[in-house]
């Protein structure tokens, strides 16, 4: 073969980058058997292109993102060719061979599983350079593609951090670092409540919140450790080796003083309530998914109020898998018609007479067994079942209370409600649609909702509350004193009725203490001018301490437990 060559010295209008000496990137190799033909090859390449030679002596072919081969060069390098074609599969490594015309048609066929693009002999400088130019340019460019797409397979498209793959690959490598080593290694997991971000400002505000929470995080986490996105709800981090267990507390106390800072999402300014949790490699788990499955399992034992990390244990574990068979059972429940609507009476203590009463969901396993509230509804608020299940109860009081004032016409039904509920764009037309279809007064309703939740909603929920209030339903705050340390916000809350919680009744009237929190409660109230409900009322004693306080209503077991309405009914002698 021939390599007489047209001199021109053109330059093509196409080719790839030029590097920092000039020449264009990408690595060309020369596999030319004939030394004068891979001498001349030489001369025309090496001026725009950083070129190597493989020669007789090479073992191994070496890093390439251009080959350049004769007929001859093919025959004795084929193999090698081939094999480093296919390590870098799927991206593009393009073959180019020098061949005579004669020979075109032959070849082509022959050395299609090698060959990407041929130049005929004798070779013009100019269509040579220009092909390997373009050559170079599609392998680039496959590259970049192949950078990106590892970049979206491995990060979270919202935030931009390393996503649940990445971030278990990250861990693997320390852990292997550590493997012979008498080192431990500290897994974060944070949850942030998301679902309540969803509920109230939709996908659009979701989606800000992540960005704005994992801004904040990477900011105070700094340069040293880099977060992780591992689910919509759940953030991750690696503690540094040699991390002290008293400096990765510090770090996470901080992370959960989140909860006290505001967040911007847009015209709303939230806050979202970090829970945090710990895995120890290898103590809680000696791999991966163990790991992180430990600290997702601590982080929901996370106290949300104490700033505390929750450190993982094996009965943890226990409580993890108990929670996942009870939400798929009480979903079941929830379609197979298990659950109940109880009703606990309201009593005023001027005259004892029932004002009204509390809905209150049960769970009825066709055994007959009751299963406790206190087990089922609080894996029903962490997961989409607490909205089936309050759509459910509304509908349900709602019928109940339009029989029920045919007999009492003042008879006030109150309903709990979370800010999910309320969250929900339908909400304020839901609980309209069900006043008109079964004909009752705003006057008759009553929203309940927790203390700790009403001081974690969104402004959008507290709008919905106010216009709920406007429109004539009450809103009491439930549990009141066990879930916030400031009462000023009192004062922008549409709050009409504050419901003292059991805990603090049941240290009156012996408590000293128990007395002096009861009556801080009740004199707050006055202040403010809202009602009074309290909870849990047992005794005759305790009944009668609270009237001489000025607390309006009760609910309690020295009155009535919570019954079906059918025994309701019979209890009120209708």
């Amino acid at each position: 073969m021939s390599l007489n060559s047209d001199t021109r010295s053109d330059w093509p209008s196409t080719g790839p980058k030029k590097n920092e000496t000039g020449k264009h990137s990408g690595r060309v190799l020369l596999a030319v058997a004939a030394p004068g033909n891979r001498l001349r090859l030489m001369e025309i390449l090496e001026s725009h292109f950083t070129v190597q030679a493989v020669t007789d002596g090479s073992r191994e072919m070496l890093e390439f993102d251009l080959a350049v081969v004769d007929i001859e060069g093919l025959q004795k390098w084929r193999a090698a060719l081939v094999a480093a074609k296919r390590r870098g599969e799927p991206i593009f490594l393009p073959v180019m061979l020098v061949l005579g015309k004669d020979k075109l048609h032959h070849r082509i066929q022959q050395d299609s599983e090698v060959v990407d693009a041929f130049v005929i002999t004798p070779t013009n400088t100019v269509e040579l350079v220009e092909r390997a130019c373009i050559l170079l340019r599609a392998r680039r460019m496959a590259l970049e593609q192949s950078d990106r797409l590892a970049y979206i397979i491995n990060h979270d498209a919202v935030t931009g951090l390393a996503n649940r793959p990445l971030f278990e690959d990250r861990l693997q490598i320390a852990l292997a670092a550590l493997s012979r080593e008498d080192k431990k290694v500290f897994l974060a997991v944070i949850h942030v409540p998301m679902d309540m971000v969803m509920g109230s400002l939709g996908t659009l505000g979701l989606d800000a919140a992540a960005r704005a929470f994992s801004s904040w995080l990477r900011s105070w986490l700094g340069d040293d450790i880099e977060p992780a996105r591992l689910t919509t709800n759940d953030w991750g981090i690696i503690f540094r080796t040699g991390t002290s267990v008293e400096s990765m507390m510090t770090q996470a106390r901080k992370i959960h003083g989140l909860r006290d800072r505001t967040l911007h999402v847009g015209q709303e300014e939230i806050r979202l309530p970090p829970r945090v949790g710990i895995a120890i490699w290898p103590d809680d788990s000696e791999d991966v998914p163990g790991l992180i499955g430990a600290a997702m399992a601590a982080a929901g034992q996370a106290n949300g109020t104490d700033g505390e990390p929750a450190f993982y244990s094996p009965s943890a574990q226990e409580k993890a898998l108990w929670h996942i068979r009870t939400e798929n059972e009480l979903s079941k429940a929830v379609d197979d018609g298990e659950l109940e609507l109880w009703f606990q009476p309201k009593i005023r203590l001027a005259d004892r007479v029932v004002i009204g009463a509390e809905a209150l969901v049960r769970w009825r396993r066709p055994s007959g067994e009751l299963v406790s509230p206190g087990e089922f509804i609080p894996v029903a608020e962490k997961s989409d079942l607490i909205l089936k299940i309050s759509r459910w109860v509304l509908d349900q009081a709602f019928r109940v209370l339009s029989n029920w004032r045919d007999w009492k016409p003042d008879f006030v039904m109150a309903i709990n409600i979370t800010p999910a509920d309320v969250g929900m764009p339908d909400f304020i037309d839901r609980v309209d649609d069900l006043r008109i279809r079964y004909g009752v007064l705003p006057e008759n309703l009553e929203f309940e909702l927790t203390e700790t939740m009403l001081c974690e909603v969104a402004k959008v929920v507290l709008e919905r509350l106010r216009e709920l209030r406007a429109k004539g339903g009450r809103i009491a705050v439930d549990d009141f004193g066990t879930g916030y340390s400031s009462l000023s916000y009192l004062q922008e809350l549409p709050v009409d009725v504050l419901k003292i919680d059991k805990s603090f009744i049941d240290r009156i009237p012996d408590e000293h203490d128990g007395v002096g929190i009861v009556e801080a409660i009740i004199s707050l109230a006055h202040h403010f001018h809202l009602g009074l409900v309290a909870e849990g009322v047992e005794y005759e004693s305790q009944a009668d301490f609270l009237q001489s306080r000025g607390v309006d209503n009760v609910q309690g077991y020295y009155f009535a437990r919570p019954m079906p309405a059918a025994e309701f009914v019979r209890w009120m002698k209708w």
